[in-house]
Formats: C-alpha cells, structure tokens, sequence
C-alpha cells in the first residue's frame, strides 16, 4: 500500500511539473515557479511514502534532510537547490509576502527556467530513486 501512495504522488510532483512548464509558456511565471515548488515538495514525498516514512512539511530542506538522517545520504547533493526552492513557497502566491510588490511583478522568465532546472533535476533522481527510469 505504502509504494501505491509513493507512486501516486510521483504522478502528482509529474503534473505539478506539467503545469509548471504550461505556466512558464503563458508566461505565468509566479504560478510556473509555485507548481515547481510543489513538484519538488510532492517527489521528495514520495521518496518518503516509498521507504515507510511519514512526510511532514512544505519545506524541501527539511524532506531532504529527513531523508538523509534515515540513511539517504544521497539527497545531500540537493540541498543548496532546496533553500533556494524553499525560498519560493510563499512568495510566488501572497502580495504581501514581499514589501510593496506583487508576485507576478517579482518572477521572470530567468527565475522560473533557473527554478524548473534544478526541480527537474530532483525529479530525475527520484525516479531513478524509485527505479522508475
């Protein structure tokens, strides 16, 4: 049951990646970095389920170094990514999440690219994590 539950969210850290890369398109780029972030966080989840752990959390950081404290040493190459990923969770939804500034006048295309690179790069590892690839 625990690899079922991994799996599915899998497809949902695939979808939340899709919508990410629709979003960049339309040049939505606050809505593209915020599916990224979601993408990152949802894989990172399935890792868990898949190993038997319970996943708490938004923060890539922390999944990262749950993982690695159960022996997963190597998410570690991960970890700079995940504080510059965390950084996006709140700020690419809330317009007072920064000073005098909304969302959509913060994120360029620059910032979604840089921010979709380094989640597809964790989302690679995690199929292969998984033995998906």
């Amino acid at each position: 049951m625990t690899r079922e539950i991994s799996f599915r969210w899998l497809e949902e850290a695939i979808n939340d990646f899709e919508m990410g890369n629709i979003l960049l398109k339309a040049e939505k780029f606050n809505g593209a970095v915020f599916h990224y972030q979601q993408s990152a966080e949802k894989a990172l989840k399935a890792v868990h389920y898949f190993y038997d752990h319970q996943p708490w959390g938004h923060s890539i950081l922390n999944l990262i170094n749950e993982l690695i404290n159960t022996g997963k040493n190597s998410f570690s190459k991960f970890k700079k990514y995940a504080r510059e990923i965390d950084r996006h969770y709140t700020t690419t939804r809330y317009p007072d999440a920064l000073p005098d500034i909304s969302p959509k006048d913060v994120y360029d295309e620059e910032i979604a690219n840089e921010i979709r690179e380094k989640v597809r790069e964790i989302l690679d590892f995690v199929k292969i994590e998984l033995d998906l690839k």
